[in-house]
């Protein structure tokens, strides 16, 4: 009987993981503590991020090493979009409109006439594109050489744009626009939302993320919209991106930090991909596969999804931090938790419920010495389920999940 209890139990875990149990969500090196706000690949290797300060950093190697670029302005940047590896803009605060067409190494500044806080930008083409901001919405068929204002009803807060094709397209702020003939008209379709980021994965199914956990899905193009409320402790949701109609991502910003959801059917379930980033918020998410995206936020933090392998990237080199991934997994009730530091450092480990709730302190802020530790988690007292571990030393920290199974 005990033996039927776990193989049902292993077939009902595997069931609801099967899109996460063999990925992980890892942390990587970012070499700057300013907020991320937004992260853009345009493959598998080459990305960008835009942040605080004029911050961006590209990456031609999936993430493993970031490399600072300079813009040659210190606004802070809210939004990066590339049409290809080369040519690419930044937008932020003060009208800031900066195009590169070389990759980074070099930025103009573009006009757009304004002085309002920019926050999302989006090409349909090389040529044209869209910028939406604080009561304002910009549009270039010239690759930026000149934006032209566009008007709406009601010009309010926008934060973000998003389009389908060169005529389709939508905005979200403090109500949701929709043009069908590439921004000549722009129409109200909601009032009132405090959308925070809108994405549409054809015609007439979309999603929007905002204020207070609102999380919608629209399936008739944007006229009407349906909550999905996943289960979250209170908190704003930042950024939402599916690859197709059923598979996506949702970024969210509250009290203990950021936390990263994923659903398999359209949003009518969603689970926990990540539980928390410990006191950093997250802004951005980024998917090209479902083992292939990155999310970034608050003090540098950038993360990148791929798949599991057991064995941390970091652990490859004895002279760098890195978790393991915990042994035996599935475990019951015991499990030996291996870490390494390069150096002398204060030490935290911690086990969250999948929830987010913390459930044991295993290592409380202790000055460890530089060396490898195995530590013994003794889970005889909780109950079978999902489970994840997070390490802290210095500015470091990674988290792995653990099952349970009684």
């Amino acid at each position: 009987m005990r033996l039927l209890r776990f193989i049902v139990f292993s077939i009902s875990l595997f069931s609801v993981f099967s899109c996460s149990a063999f990925s992980q969500w890892t942390l990587q090196p970012s070499g700057t503590t300013n907020t991320l706000y937004s992260v853009y690949f345009v493959n598998n290797n080459t990305g960008y991020i835009a942040g605080e300060s004029g911050t961006i950093l590209k990456t031609t190697n999936g993430g493993n090493l970031w490399s600072s670029l300079n813009p040659g302005a210190a606004s802070d940047l809210y939004s990066v979009r590339f049409v290809n590896a080369f040519t690419g803009w930044v937008v932020g605060d003060s009208g800031t409109i900066l195009r590169t067409t070389n990759g980074g190494n070099s930025w103009s500044v573009q006009s757009g006439g304004t002085n309002r806080t920019l926050h999302s930008v989006f090409f349909t083409s090389s040529r044209t594109g869209y910028i939406a901001g604080d009561s304002v919405i910009l549009k270039t068929t010239n690759r930026g050489a000149s934006w032209i204002a566009e008007s709406a009803e009601k010009m309010l807060l926008f934060y973000s744009v998003y389009f389908i094709n060169a005529n389709t397209g939508w905005i979200t702020g403090y109500s949701i626009l929709k043009t069908t003939n590439g921004g000549t008209n722009w129409q109200t379709m909601v009032p009132g939302t405090e959308g925070r980021s809108i994405f549409f994965a054809n015609s007439n199914t979309g999603w929007q993320a905002g204020y207070e956990y609102r999380l919608e899905k629209s399936t008739d193009g944007g006229a009407t919209w349906g909550s999905v409320q996943p289960e979250s402790p209170p908190a704003t949701f930042t950024c939402v991106h599916f690859l197709n109609a059923n598979t996506g991502w949702f970024t969210s910003s509250h009290a203990f930090g950021g936390r990263i959801m994923m659903t398999t059917n359209g949003g009518a379930n969603w689970n926990i991909d990540y539980p928390t980033t410990y006191n950093r918020r997250l802004f951005s998410v980024y998917m090209r596969q479902v083992y292939r995206g990155w999310s970034v936020g608050e003090r540098g933090t950038i993360l990148s999804r791929g798949i599991f392998t057991g064995i941390s990237s970091n652990e490859i080199e004895s002279e760098s931090f890195s978790l393991s991934q915990n042994y035996p997994n599935p475990f019951n009730p015991s499990t030996e938790i291996k870490f390494s530091i390069p150096k002398d450092d204060n030490v935290i480990l911690k086990v969250y419920s999948v929830t987010g709730s913390m459930v044991s302190v295993l290592i409380n802020n202790e000055r460890k010495s530089k060396g490898t530790y195995r530590i013994n988690f003794d889970a005889s007292q909780l109950s079978s389920g999902v489970y994840f571990y997070e390490l802290q030393a210095g500015s470091y920290s990674e988290i792995k999940k653990m099952i349970l199974i009684k």
